[in-house]
């Protein structure tokens, strides 16, 4: 992974932190166990009793040329603005998070 991801990550859970009043810990990864993030993906129940995998099984594959063409005129839609606090206090609001 890239250094701006990875710093961009680290500062929104540096925001999320005094947001909550909460300290977090980074959890310890086993850099050989390389399908570990993938578990939430075939555990995780989030509808119907069903895992991720099964909601998304057999979903079509929508073609996104004509949006890349549209969005080539308005540059600005297809960026997306840095995340700062008042942001990610609001996207918390909307969870029904503090």
């Amino acid at each position: 992974m890239s250094e701006q991801p990875v710093r961009e990550m680290t500062e929104m859970f540096r925001m999320l932190e005094k947001t909550i009043q909460v300290s977090l810990e980074e959890c310890p990864k086993d850099n050989d166990d390389h399908l570990r993030p993938l578990l939430p993906m075939l555990e995780e129940k989030v509808y119907d009793g069903r895992c991720r995998w099964e909601m998304y099984e057999n979903m079509p594959i929508y073609d996104t040329e004509k949006l890349r063409r549209h969005l080539q005129g308005v540059p600005e839609l297809a960026t997306c603005p840095p995340l700062h606090r008042d942001m990610f206090k609001k996207f918390l609001y909307s969870l029904g998070l503090p």
